[in-house]
């Protein structure tokens, strides 16, 4: 356990670790949770009928921002991508730089380590189609 902070986690690793940071306060708390529509949820929490979804990744990616958001919009209320700290890789190619449609940039963004969970980018409630 000595050398842990020097390796990176898995993603079994951080599921646990995000799990065990949002169970405390949630009403319900779940890690690989099937949805109504039959996707899996990494993780999925309720907070006072509220429904957020978290998708943990070894790597983010703009295109695993989107893919997620296009996965789970109709599922929760919230989505967040977690991942270990690092710059997010901009994958897409987007006719102006730096350009994201709104709903995308609703997604929140937490950095994960062997030393807890940080909040990047705070996650705004999901527009209804």
């Amino acid at each position: 356990m000595d050398g842990d902070l020097y390796r990176d986690m898995t993603h079994r690793e951080m599921q646990q670790l995000i799990w065990r940071s949002v169970a405390d306060f949630a009403d319900y708390a779940a890690i690989e949770y099937k949805l109504q529509n039959g996707k899996i949820a990494d993780i999925f929490y309720t907070v006072a009928n509220t429904r957020i979804i978290i998708e943990v990744k070894t790597i983010i990616k703009q295109s695993l921002i989107e893919s997620a958001w296009q996965k789970y919009r109709s599922q929760c209320d919230y989505l967040v991508i977690a991942g270990p700290e690092q710059p997010i890789l901009d994958d897409k190619l987007h006719l102006m730089w730096g350009w994201h449609e709104k709903s995308v940039r609703d997604v929140g963004i937490w950095f994960v380590s062997w030393l807890g969970v940080t909040e990047f980018r705070a996650a705004c409630r999901l527009a209804r189609d």
